[in-house]
């Protein structure tokens, strides 16, 4: 029989999310410095009309973050996509 060998990569802490596009990240360190470790988590939110599409919060585990950040997406208005532009 042959074994085979699968190593998992651990991790102690995890890289600092950007903003998502359109939206916005709040990361919070529960340990009290700017390092993402385990079980900090980051919560997404996006302005008036967009929809989060997604997990609304992403954890930070031994093996990196346990969701894929989401993404704004433009809500339809009726008559196309809206799209939030800062002016």
């Amino acid at each position: 029989m042959k074994m085979k060998c699968v190593f998992v990569y651990a991790v102690d802490t995890c890289q600092e999310l950007d903003d998502i596009q359109y939206g916005s990240t709040n990361c919070i360190h529960g340990h009290g410095d700017s390092v993402m470790k385990i079980g900090d988590y980051c919560t997404f939110s996006c302005p008036s009309g967009f929809k989060l599409m997604g997990a609304k919060t992403v954890h930070c585990t031994k093996t990196g973050y346990d969701y894929t950040p989401p993404h704004c997406q433009g809500e339809n208005m009726g008559y196309g996509l809206y799209y939030h532009t800062d002016s």
